[in-house]
């Protein structure tokens, strides 16, 4: 009878520390831990801008700071949904690989869109390339 005992507390105790866990997607986190260094990227693109001796290519402050501010609320938005889809999958779970990787693939698009309307009408500024590098990650988004 005490083993029973001990079997049945044992058992409620394991379910009601299962309850309390949080299911972690490790596929998710790791598309999740890339969005600090694609926006970062940016930000020191931004930066040259910002500080280059070359008038036709320079940014104002006001232009640097709205840039950046979109860009840290493209990396909470999509660092939230990747969140949410960590809590939604279980770990190994397909679906939630693909969802991460496209919220990714959609934050690259977003903050790139954010660069190049702060850089493209700058009169030295290479608008092609930039238009160019702006379609390819855009698409690579949308055809995901």
């Amino acid at each position: 009878m005490r083993k029973l005992a001990a079997i049945i507390g044992l058992s409620g105790f394991a379910l009601l520390l299962a309850g309390n866990a949080h299911a972690v997607n490790w596929d998710c986190q790791i598309h999740r831990l890339k969005l600090s260094p694609m926006m970062q990227v940016l930000i020191e693109r931004l930066r040259w801008h910002m500080w280059t001796r070359d008038n036709d290519l320079k940014i104002t402050a006001e232009a640097d700071l709205d840039a950046f501010i979109a860009l840290t609320q493209i990396t909470d938005r999509y660092g939230k949904l990747i969140t949410n889809a960590i809590r939604d999958y279980n770990d190994g779970d397909p679906e939630a690989d693909h969802l991460c990787f496209k919220y990714v693939l959609e934050a690259d698009c977003m903050s790139y869109l954010v660069y190049q309307n702060t850089v493209i009408n700058l009169p030295k500024s290479d608008r092609k390339a930039i238009e160019d590098e702006g379609v390819r990650r855009c698409e690579r988004a949308r055809d995901f």
